[in-house]
């Protein structure tokens, strides 16, 4: 009887042993996470010129994946300014949790950053040399 009990309480103690262990290194972040798919999407929003008094116009921007630190503008359009920018790749990094950056890929002169949501870009176009625009859009 004395070795039926030293064997289960051996064997119970393998098993306590054997199930509780740490699983720290199957934690994710060994992973690079995909900053692009947290912003890609539609954005209605307003476009301004930086300078100018009542300059807001409705505009719409739509992001597309291109990589897990790439998007493409895949459309940038302002009826009242007569502005349609199309392709403009753009780098994404992720600044803090859920702040992320983005930057032209080429000299083209966009940058921008999302939060909770909200796209904010700053860019120039030829068409209007001396003009700096700015838009601010929430994702549907």
């Amino acid at each position: 009887m004395e070795r039926f009990k030293f064997l289960f309480v051996s064997l119970l103690m393998t098993l306590v042993s054997v199930t509780l262990f740490s699983c720290s290194s199957d934690d994710d972040n060994d992973y690079p996470k995909d900053a692009a798919a947290a912003i890609v999407g539609n954005y209605p929003g307003t476009l301004r010129a930086l300078g100018y008094n009542n300059s807001d116009a409705v505009c719409y921007v739509t992001l597309e994946r291109l990589a897990n630190n790439a998007v493409r503008i895949s459309k940038l359009t302002c009826e009242k300014y007569d502005i349609d920018v199309n392709s403009a790749n753009l780098k994404v990094e992720e600044t803090s949790n859920g702040i992320y950056t983005l930057k032209s890929e080429t000299s083209k002169t966009i940058e921008g950053m999302y939060n909770n949501k909200i796209l904010t870009l700053t860019f120039s176009i030829d068409a209007y040399e001396d003009v700096t625009w700015s838009f601010t859009g929430k994702k549907e």
